[in-house]
């Protein structure tokens, strides 16, 4: 059984730090800068939990709350092939944690 804490330190991981070296390995982002793979992740993931049908504006503020200050625009802009990719693959190496397969559970 997953515990509470196993769960939260999969998902700090998951959005962190796998999700910055994946969006590297996918090319998703391609050069550092304010926006990362873990900030874009949890600005979309936190946004999207948040409010499932949120605008554009509503996940710019959503991705004020990760440290980032970005435009509809430049967040509409991100929404692309390369993001669809980076997110899937993401989901994927969720799946593939143990502490989070557990997570039904709760």
């Amino acid at each position: 059984m997953t515990t509470i804490t196993e769960l939260a330190a999969g998902m700090q991981e998951l959005l962190g730090k796998t999700a910055d070296e994946e969006g590297r390995r996918s090319g998703f982002i391609q050069r550092a800068r304010k926006l990362s793979g873990s900030r874009d992740a949890q600005t979309w993931v936190f946004g999207w939990l948040s409010n499932p049908a949120s605008t554009m504006s509503e996940l710019g503020q959503a991705s004020a709350t990760v440290g980032v200050h970005n435009s509809k625009q430049g967040l509409d802009e991100r929404f692309n092939a390369r993001s669809a990719g980076f997110m899937g693959e993401l989901l994927q190496r969720g799946i593939g944690r143990d502490e989070l397969r557990g997570a039904e559970e709760f």
